[in-house]
């Protein structure tokens, strides 16, 4: 039993550990009473998230980007629905078949003319719309690849600036995840060992519910998930190796 207690061995200063129930000054271990409503550990960081700075607001030239993109989005939505329209008013218009027997037959009946050459004007006029429009539109799409290139080189450059603005927030949300994560295996690694030390008292403690924390993987592997990620912070600066777990180094 020795050997058992000291695996755990707690002090009053254990952050979550102990609950004090109102009225009652002593500490009462949150594991046997599951019914007391838990307080929330630690520092809330969802409420107190830095803000972040939108790229156009450091950065007046990828602003200037996005609104020369907006206008050319704009306008060729417009004249894409101008050349269908144009395109069905061709569609109305007399098949060159219809011109030709118009034709002949306004010259059997000695006719005038002149209805044929409207229509045939209309037809041309058109078809000088639709060519101009289809231009127009190509024109304006080969601008907005090309604005498209120019805001992908300017955002980042303006992502160095707002990484330069919030990098300190950001390197402190990773040391908090590493110290939360280190806190966080520790605690895994002592209840293996305690669970160990059950199954070595040949005691069948899994009526108790077996808890592992698998998704961190063994405690005791230094090829794990865990160490992968603390030393991917320390290959980055986040953290030094001396603060990797030693069991993870």
């Amino acid at each position: 039993m020795r050997r058992l207690a000291k695996i755990f061995d707690h002090t009053d200063n254990d952050e979550g550990e102990f609950l004090v129930e109102e009225g009652n000054t002593a500490p009462t271990p949150l594991a046997v009473v599951p019914e007391l409503k838990r307080r929330r550990l630690g520092r809330s960081y969802m409420a107190s998230l830095p803000t972040v700075p939108s790229l156009a607001s450091v950065s007046p030239e990828y602003a200037a980007l996005l609104q020369k993109q907006t206008e050319i989005n704009t306008e060729l939505a417009k004249i894409t629905q101008d050349i269908n329209d144009t395109m069905v008013g061709l569609s109305r218009a007399a098949s060159e078949e219809a011109f030709m027997q118009k034709a002949r037959v306004d010259a059997i009946l000695d006719a005038d003319p002149g209805e044929l050459s409207k229509v045939t004007e209309q037809k041309q006029v058109l078809g000088r719309r639709l060519s101009d429009l289809q231009q127009r539109a190509a024109d304006l799409k080969a601008a907005n690849a090309e604005v498209e290139r120019r805001v992908i080189t300017a955002r980042n450059r303006a992502s160095v600036l707002v990484c330069a603005q919030i990098e300190d927030q950001y390197r402190e949300m990773v040391v908090t995840i590493c110290d939360r994560l280190r806190n966080l295996h520790e605690a895994s690694l002592a209840y293996q060992k305690f669970t160990d030390a059950l199954t070595g008292e040949d005691i069948a403690w899994t009526r108790l519910g077996v808890m592992f924390p698998t998704l961190l993987g063994d405690p005791r592997d230094s090829q794990g998930r865990v160490s992968g990620y603390f030393r991917e912070a320390a290959k980055l600066g986040f953290i030094t190796t001396n603060d990797i777990p030693e069991t993870l180094r």
